[in-house]
């Protein structure tokens, strides 16, 4: 945790993250996986492998984390399953071999069809899925999208299915209602701000990275005020971005991207200030950027670079940052290399190459002296002559003359330095949450969620 306004939220019940299984097929086999805390012992588990059901329980554990009928037969004589440690998790891997039997060798679309009341049927209803309990949810949620792409249950039913999905404890079936609900899906959803809310924060409880930025999302730039409030919370966004970045899931392995954008978005809460988190605080916006930096998140580059550039006094309660104009420098290129929008700002790019080393050696000689200072008396030898600019002063690195840099960067001309830092934080903005968040780091999608994107 980096922020210090209080530790982040509590999962209700941190296993419930890694409810969910993934499984893949050849024509002979398939494959199944599910994660267990570090500390489990095999004694702990229930494993059930017959020719047309299979069950999977851990002890202590209020839900199956498999339960139902097969899609189709499985050879339980060559079936068997183990337990393998992951590195540098906190998790280990079940993982059940389960052999095709040889008049069923064809692709499973899903593992489970049905729950063990229905097992008879070729094809259960959504009614029949619904009211039978010997189901375990996250089959339940997959059955819900795998329906309604084969056109096997409207959209009415779709949604009733994930509800129960849900009621059962299927995270990924909260993260799909959120996100329906966010937009709407024709006359079978309205869009309900609030209900998209509390599926959000339900999924989140349970330790979902992707709800926790929804969450922080919802307090950092509220779009409802009836259900988040009228003002801004950084307070409680840090507290859920923390939740995000430092939770259950290991992000910056499992999404980087996610992670990235997590981090991003709280250094610039750090770096603004204000909502309940006091002045802006930009040694701890730093903080959370040399996490997204570091995975080359161009826009945490080119802040870094801001900051380092503005260098101590940058606020006057001490919280400002080290001035380092050659790192600084490297990071504007690196953001530059990243994104080609993102150039050198212009005090720089006007002094050519020649002129930025000799402004890192005045920043060396002369820490103390402010940063406009050191830049008018190296613009003033490139113009005098006394240094010769090796590029054309009127391109920057990316080829744009100064009139275009001014247009597309609409910089505040009257603050220098300050025009600069505000110009990258502004120009990057928010990331967009929500609905999008769950289309990009979320689980399957399908058309409930698809119109409107």
């Amino acid at each position: 945790m980096l922020s210090t306004f209080g530790p982040p939220p509590p999962a209700s019940d941190p296993s419930q993250a890694a409810l969910a299984y993934a499984f893949a097929q050849s024509a002979k086999y398939v494959d199944v996986t599910v994660s267990v805390p570090s500390t489990f012992s095999t004694k702990d588990l229930t494993v059930k492998i017959k020719e047309t059901t299979l069950e999977v329980q851990l002890k202590g554990e209020k839900t199956y984390r498999i339960l139902g009928t097969l899609f189709g037969k499985a050879d339980a004589f060559e079936s068997l399953w183990q337990v393998e440690n992951v590195k540098n998790s906190p998790r280990k891997l079940v993982t059940i071999h389960l052999e095709k039997h040889p008049s069923n060798q064809i692709p499973w679309p899903v593992l489970i069809r049905s729950g063990l009341q229905a097992h008879l049927q070729p094809v259960a209803t959504p009614d029949e899925l619904l009211d039978d309990p010997t189901l375990d949810s996250h089959s339940l949620f997959l059955l819900a999208n795998y329906y309604e792409e084969d056109h096997l249950a409207d959209v009415k039913d779709t949604v009733r299915m994930l509800e129960e999905a849900a009621k059962r404890g299927s995270t990924y079936a909260k993260l799909r209602l959120a996100a329906a609900y966010h937009l709407g899906a024709g006359d079978a959803i309205k869009p309900d701000p609030a209900l998209s809310h509390s599926y959000y924060l339900s999924a989140a409880e349970d330790g979902s990275a992707v709800a926790c930025y929804a969450i922080a999302g919802s307090y950092q730039n509220p779009s409802n005020p009836d259900v988040e409030g009228a003002e801004p919370n950084f307070k409680e966004a840090l507290r859920w971005m923390d939740r995000a970045v430092f939770g259950v899931e290991d992000l910056r392995e499992t999404r980087p991207e996610l992670f990235k954008d997590a981090c991003f978005n709280a250094g610039l809460m750090c770096l603004q200030g204000g909502f309940g988190i006091g002045e802006g605080n930009p040694q701890m916006a730093m903080e959370y950027w040399k996490h997204s930096v570091a995975l080359g998140h161009p826009q945490s580059c080119y802040n870094t670079a801001v900051l380092l550039l503005n260098g101590p006094g940058l606020l006057a309660n001490g919280a400002g940052v080290q001035r380092n104009v050659e790192q600084a420098v490297r990071l504007f290129r690196a953001a530059n290399m990243l994104d080609h929008t993102l150039s050198l700002p212009e005090e720089l790019s006007q002094l050519g190459d020649k002129g930025i080393e000799r402004l890192v050696e005045l920043d060396r000689q002369h820490p103390e002296t402010p940063i406009g200072d050191l830049v008018a008396q190296v613009k003033a030898d490139v113009d005098s002559g006394v240094l010769r600019p090796a590029t054309p002063i009127d391109r920057s690195i990316n080829g744009h003359s100064p009139e275009k840099r001014k247009r597309r960067r609409r910089r505040d001309t009257s603050s220098s330095w300050g025009g600069t830092m505000y110009f990258a934080v502004g120009a990057v903005g928010l990331a967009v949450l929500g609905l999008w968040a769950y289309r990009r780091y979320g689980g399957p999608t399908g058309k409930l969620v698809g119109d409107g994107v």
